[in-house]
């Protein structure tokens, strides 16, 4: 019987039985969402400044690519120090993919927790939104926030792009904001930035010029050795509004009572003040 020599050749596993030659394919399906297309990491770093008026913002669409000296940079351009500082706890979200803006799969990272992601990736960014500042135009318009990543420097939106991501690279964004206009911030805006025009109503504390009144918070602590003592005022249907003389008439009426030295917190709601690196609440005694 005449020898046959069978031979067979492929870039896949084999599988030979007696003449036969069978190959075996594998199909490897691409990632999506969230899974990474190749191995190795990045870092996304994100930066937010707050000032303290809209003209101080940089109108930065059209610029130069975010690195990790931008927001310092910018810090130390004339007076934008005096007017602008670095916020402590913004946070950002990140996500895979090239997915609409409403879809879910975010992830958080902030200033202080920098992303990680798989590289080979497009990588979406955002920063999260707080309603107590100027909107995003979404637009060309340059009177909005501003947040930009990486080579991402166009327009005036909250929603950055950051392509072909490499591996042991650290990528950079950085956010810009103004505290939304409001009665008492000493300008009178006609419309404000949501489209809406300022009025002063009268109520106490807003003079016509929408401009805050003086005003002068007292307080008193009493203290008592028994609870019994204590007045329960909202509970037991005895709510009175709080005159000068409450405290002491209370006292009067419970010798078990006296008023001691005590220290108190004040700050105005966050939509009704212009935040400041320093200026948090103010004691008062």
């Amino acid at each position: 019987m005449k020898n046959t020599n069978i031979k067979a050749r492929h870039t896949l596993p084999i599988v030979m039985v007696g003449i036969f030659v069978v190959a075996v394919t594998v199909f490897l399906l691409a990632p999506t969402g969230s899974e990474a297309t190749t191995s190795g990491e990045a870092t996304i770093h994100a930066k937010k400044i707050i000032c303290d008026d809209e003209q101080y913002l940089p109108d930065m669409s059209g610029g130069a690519n975010i690195t990790a000296s931008t927001a310092t940079d910018w810090l130390a351009l004339g007076d934008n120090s005096d007017h602008c500082w670095l916020d402590a706890n913004w946070n950002f979200e990140w996500r895979y993919g090239t997915g609409s803006y409403d879809e879910t799969g975010w992830s958080s990272f902030s200033v202080n927790t920098p992303a990680t992601v798989q590289t080979g990736n497009m990588i979406q960014t955002r920063e999260v939104w707080d309603s107590n500042y100027i909107p995003f135009t979404w637009s060309s318009s340059n009177v909005s926030a501003e947040f930009f990543c990486a080579g991402d420097v166009a327009n005036y939106d909250n929603w950055e792009w950051i392509g072909g991501v490499q591996p042991n690279t650290d990528y950079y964004c950085v956010a810009f904001n103004v505290p939304e206009p409001y009665c008492g911030d000493g300008e009178v805006q006609s419309p404000n930035h949501q489209g809406q025009y300022e009025e002063c109503d009268g109520e106490d504390g807003c003079s016509q010029e929408c401009t805050w009144e003086p005003a002068t918070v007292n307080a008193k602590k009493v203290v008592c050795d028994d609870e019994a003592d204590l007045p329960n005022s909202g509970t037991n249907g005895l709510l009175k509004p709080i005159t000068s003389s409450t405290a002491q008439d209370w006292v009067n009426s419970h010798p078990g009572c006296q008023i001691v030295d005590w220290r108190f917190e004040w700050s105005l709601p966050m939509s009704t003040f212009v935040p400041s690196p320093t200026d948090t609440s103010v004691l008062i005694s």
